[in-house]
């Protein structure tokens, strides 16, 4: 049950960290970027291939967000939060 707990608080650690840090619920491919230390065209390579990325969502203007809902998941699941 412990450990149930202390990843619940590094989930909601990640998730606050990136709502303080970027003030919205959504990131832009920039902004995953900077968090992923990735460039944007390799984003937009995992975008195409449909690996290694977030969901995602695809605006009608052709704008991609990143809920950071979703990039929580994707931090907590693919590297140890320390």
């Amino acid at each position: 049950m412990k450990k149930r707990f202390e990843m619940t608080r590094e989930v909601d650690l990640v998730f606050n960290t990136l709502y303080t840090k970027y003030g919205t619920l959504n990131l832009t491919k920039k902004q995953l970027s900077t968090e992923l230390n990735i460039s944007v065209r390799t984003i937009d390579k995992y975008i195409c291939q449909s690996v290694g990325i977030p969901n995602y969502i695809k605006m009608n203007n052709g704008r991609v967000l990143f809920p950071i809902i979703d990039v929580r998941k994707f931090l907590t699941n693919t590297f140890k939060v320390v």
